[in-house]
């Protein structure tokens, strides 16, 4: 799974009313443009072929129609699988808004407020957890991530990749199906999930460490 960066970026200006836009520098212009810039990065800086998502979920500022704010913001997520680029793509976000902001008179601050490292499955663990669980739930139970369609793969994140940098982890993921057969994507507000995965949920758990356990005591 993908590292994730949480960030925000502030812009300051000048707050003025909004029939005298000239006696101000307005924060929510610049932040489009800050928004707009930021996109260049995956066109232009990044190779193609190279897994990586920049995601703006909000941009606010000002609170009425005819008056300039003096600051607005914008807060995102930032997914990357090569550490290298996560690195890059942090220092060009940073060099972009502020550069853009300079550019529009204002000024920016880029925060990375919390994240997490790419999750790291160790390949011989991973093989053997395929070998235990598909002996005991059967083929048709037992899904490869890697063999999903591009569209489907995604760049989710876990924080338990903080474990898989320490020790050999694998990572699996529990189908639960809505009960009522309607699918709605992750973090959709009307999703249900079935709570008879559960069981299978425990049962591959406890599988996992007997059979472990059997073959490397």
């Amino acid at each position: 799974m993908a590292s994730a960066d949480w960030f925000e970026i502030k812009i300051t200006g000048k707050g003025c009313h909004g029939a005298m836009p000239h006696n101000g520098v307005d924060p929510l212009n610049i932040l489009s443009h800050v928004h707009l810039a930021l996109q260049e990065i995956i066109a232009r800086e990044v190779p193609p072929g190279e897994k990586l998502a920049l995601t703006i979920g909000q941009m606010h500022g000002g609170n009425t129609s005819n008056v300039i704010p003096s600051d607005a913001y914008m807060t995102g997520t930032l997914r990357t699988i090569v550490d290298d680029t996560r690195a890059f793509v942090k220092t060009r976000m940073t060099e972009i808004s502020t550069a853009v902001a300079t550019a529009f008179r204002a000024s920016a601050e880029v925060v990375f407020t919390h994240g997490c490292p790419c999750m790291a499955n160790d390949a011989t663990l991973r093989k053997q957890i395929v070998e235990y669980n598909t002996a005991l739930l059967g083929n048709h139970a037992v899904i490869d991530m890697d063999k999903l369609p591009k569209q489907e793969a995604g760049m989710g994140s876990e924080d338990f990749s903080y474990i898989s940098e320490r020790v050999p982890s694998v990572m699996m993921a529990l189908v639960a199906n809505a009960a009522s057969g309607e699918l709605y994507p992750i973090h959709h507000p009307k999703v249900v999930f079935n709570e008879d995965a559960l069981a299978i949920g425990a049962a591959v758990y406890a599988n996992t460490a007997i059979q472990w356990l059997k073959n490397n005591s």
